[in-house]
């Protein structure tokens, strides 16, 4: 589905702007790849056992938002489905299964939600 709308679009950057979705969406990148598995470490979690970018989905839910956010021109918004219902599955493990780094995804749903229910237009300033 991203292969075929990023064909589709023709010309979708992914360069970071200046406006709250991009700067999210950079925060969400940056999390999933660097953030995610420390946060495992410090709660014992070790290699081969820990969630690990690119091998569970809970970090690569939390990546391909990010990426989604920070689309120029604004992404189709029904590439936001699967993730969306990821962050509200796969949030449940910050709970069910005491991970801490999932609960960046309890977060996710609901700012997610209303990112993609916000007009393609209306892209504010952080200036």
């Amino acid at each position: 589905a991203l292969v075929h709308a990023a064909l589709k679009c023709g010309n979708v950057s992914f360069r970071p702007a200046k406006d709250l979705p991009a700067l999210f969406g950079a925060f969400l990148v940056l999390y999933s790849m660097v953030f995610y598995p420390l946060l495992g470490m410090l709660y014992g979690e070790r290699y081969p056992a820990a969630p690990a970018f690119g091998v569970t989905p809970c970090p690569v839910a939390l990546f391909t938002f990010g990426f989604l956010f920070m689309a120029e021109p604004p992404f189709p918004k029904r590439l936001g489905i699967l993730p969306l219902l990821w962050a509200a599955i796969g949030g449940s493990a910050a709970v069910l299964l005491d991970m801490p780094q999932d609960w960046l995804l309890l977060v996710l749903f609901p700012v997610a939600s209303l990112l993609l229910v916000r007009p393609a237009g209306d892209r504010r300033s952080v200036r």
